[in-house]
């Protein structure tokens, strides 16, 4: 799969997936429990501009480590500026530049497609983890797309994500390296205001999105297509579906 220039789409990255703290309401239900059992610190695996790392700041009262291999998303999050109990470094899955049994719980959102090695970085996870720790996946998985509207009009799109790690191909990974499967479920975002609005979205996406970069310009123009479609129809946006997979350490 063709892979996303982060370092110059960070500004992209950052407007289209910026969103409202409230926004993210269902996952702050979805984590809290979590959280309050395990404690933290907390890793944000694949950080970004720290989008994530803000969240768990605003909602939680513990220390919040963000590792991003991106130089540029790094610069981002930075000059947009991170709270207090928040550091930021330089690292991926793959080499995770932390002691091991450091960590709490690792957040990885829309993040595992991207390891280039997922041994390697179920192994990393498995080392920095402590025991009664949890690993804590918001992806969208092969099988499982159902609730994407994004897929819905981008067949090709849909077709990339079908390549992504499946649920199945996962836990027998994290399993090999000391990890158990605990949850598999549901959380949902509100729509888009609209499908204009959806459309602005994905344009502005265009290149910043791992499902919708790899595709042909014509592809993009029949998605587009078939969006103005259903706006002439007055058809209505409607919610994202994404999973949050957890896994506890051993």
């Amino acid at each position: 799969m063709p892979r996303v220039d982060y370092d110059s789409e960070a500004e992209h990255y950052h407007a289209g997936r910026g969103l409202p703290l409230d926004h993210f309401d269902g996952w702050h239900l979805a984590i809290e429990p979590y959280v309050t059992r395990i404690g933290g610190p907390v890793l944000d695996l694949g950080a970004g501009t720290g989008i994530w790392t803000r969240a768990f700041a605003a909602w939680f009262a513990i220390p919040i480590i963000a590792a991003e291999p991106s130089p540029g998303m790094r610069r981002l999050a930075c000059e947009i500026g991170l709270p207090p109990n928040t550091s930021m470094l330089g690292g991926r899955a793959e080499a995770i530049p932390l002691q091991g049994a450091s960590v709490g719980i690792t957040w990885m959102s829309t993040v595992v497609h991207h390891l280039t090695d997922l041994n390697a970085g179920a192994a990393e996870l498995a080392r920095v983890t402590r025991p009664g720790g949890a690993l804590l996946i918001r992806n969208s998985f092969p099988g499982r797309h159902d609730e994407i509207m994004l897929f819905s009009y981008f067949s090709a799109a849909k077709q990339v994500a079908e390549t992504f790690p499946t649920v199945e191909h996962l836990t027998a990974v994290f399993t090999e390296t000391g990890f158990e499967r605990r949850d598999l479920f549901r959380v949902r975002e509100p729509a888009p205001e609209s499908l204009v609005a959806f459309r602005e979205w994905t344009v502005s996406m265009r290149m910043s999105d791992s499902a919708l970069s790899p595709l042909t310009d014509i592809e993009f123009a029949a998605g587009l297509a078939a969006i103005d479609a259903d706006i002439a129809r007055e058809l209505p946006a409607w919610p994202l579906g994404l999973d949050l997979l957890v896994f506890a350490r051993s």
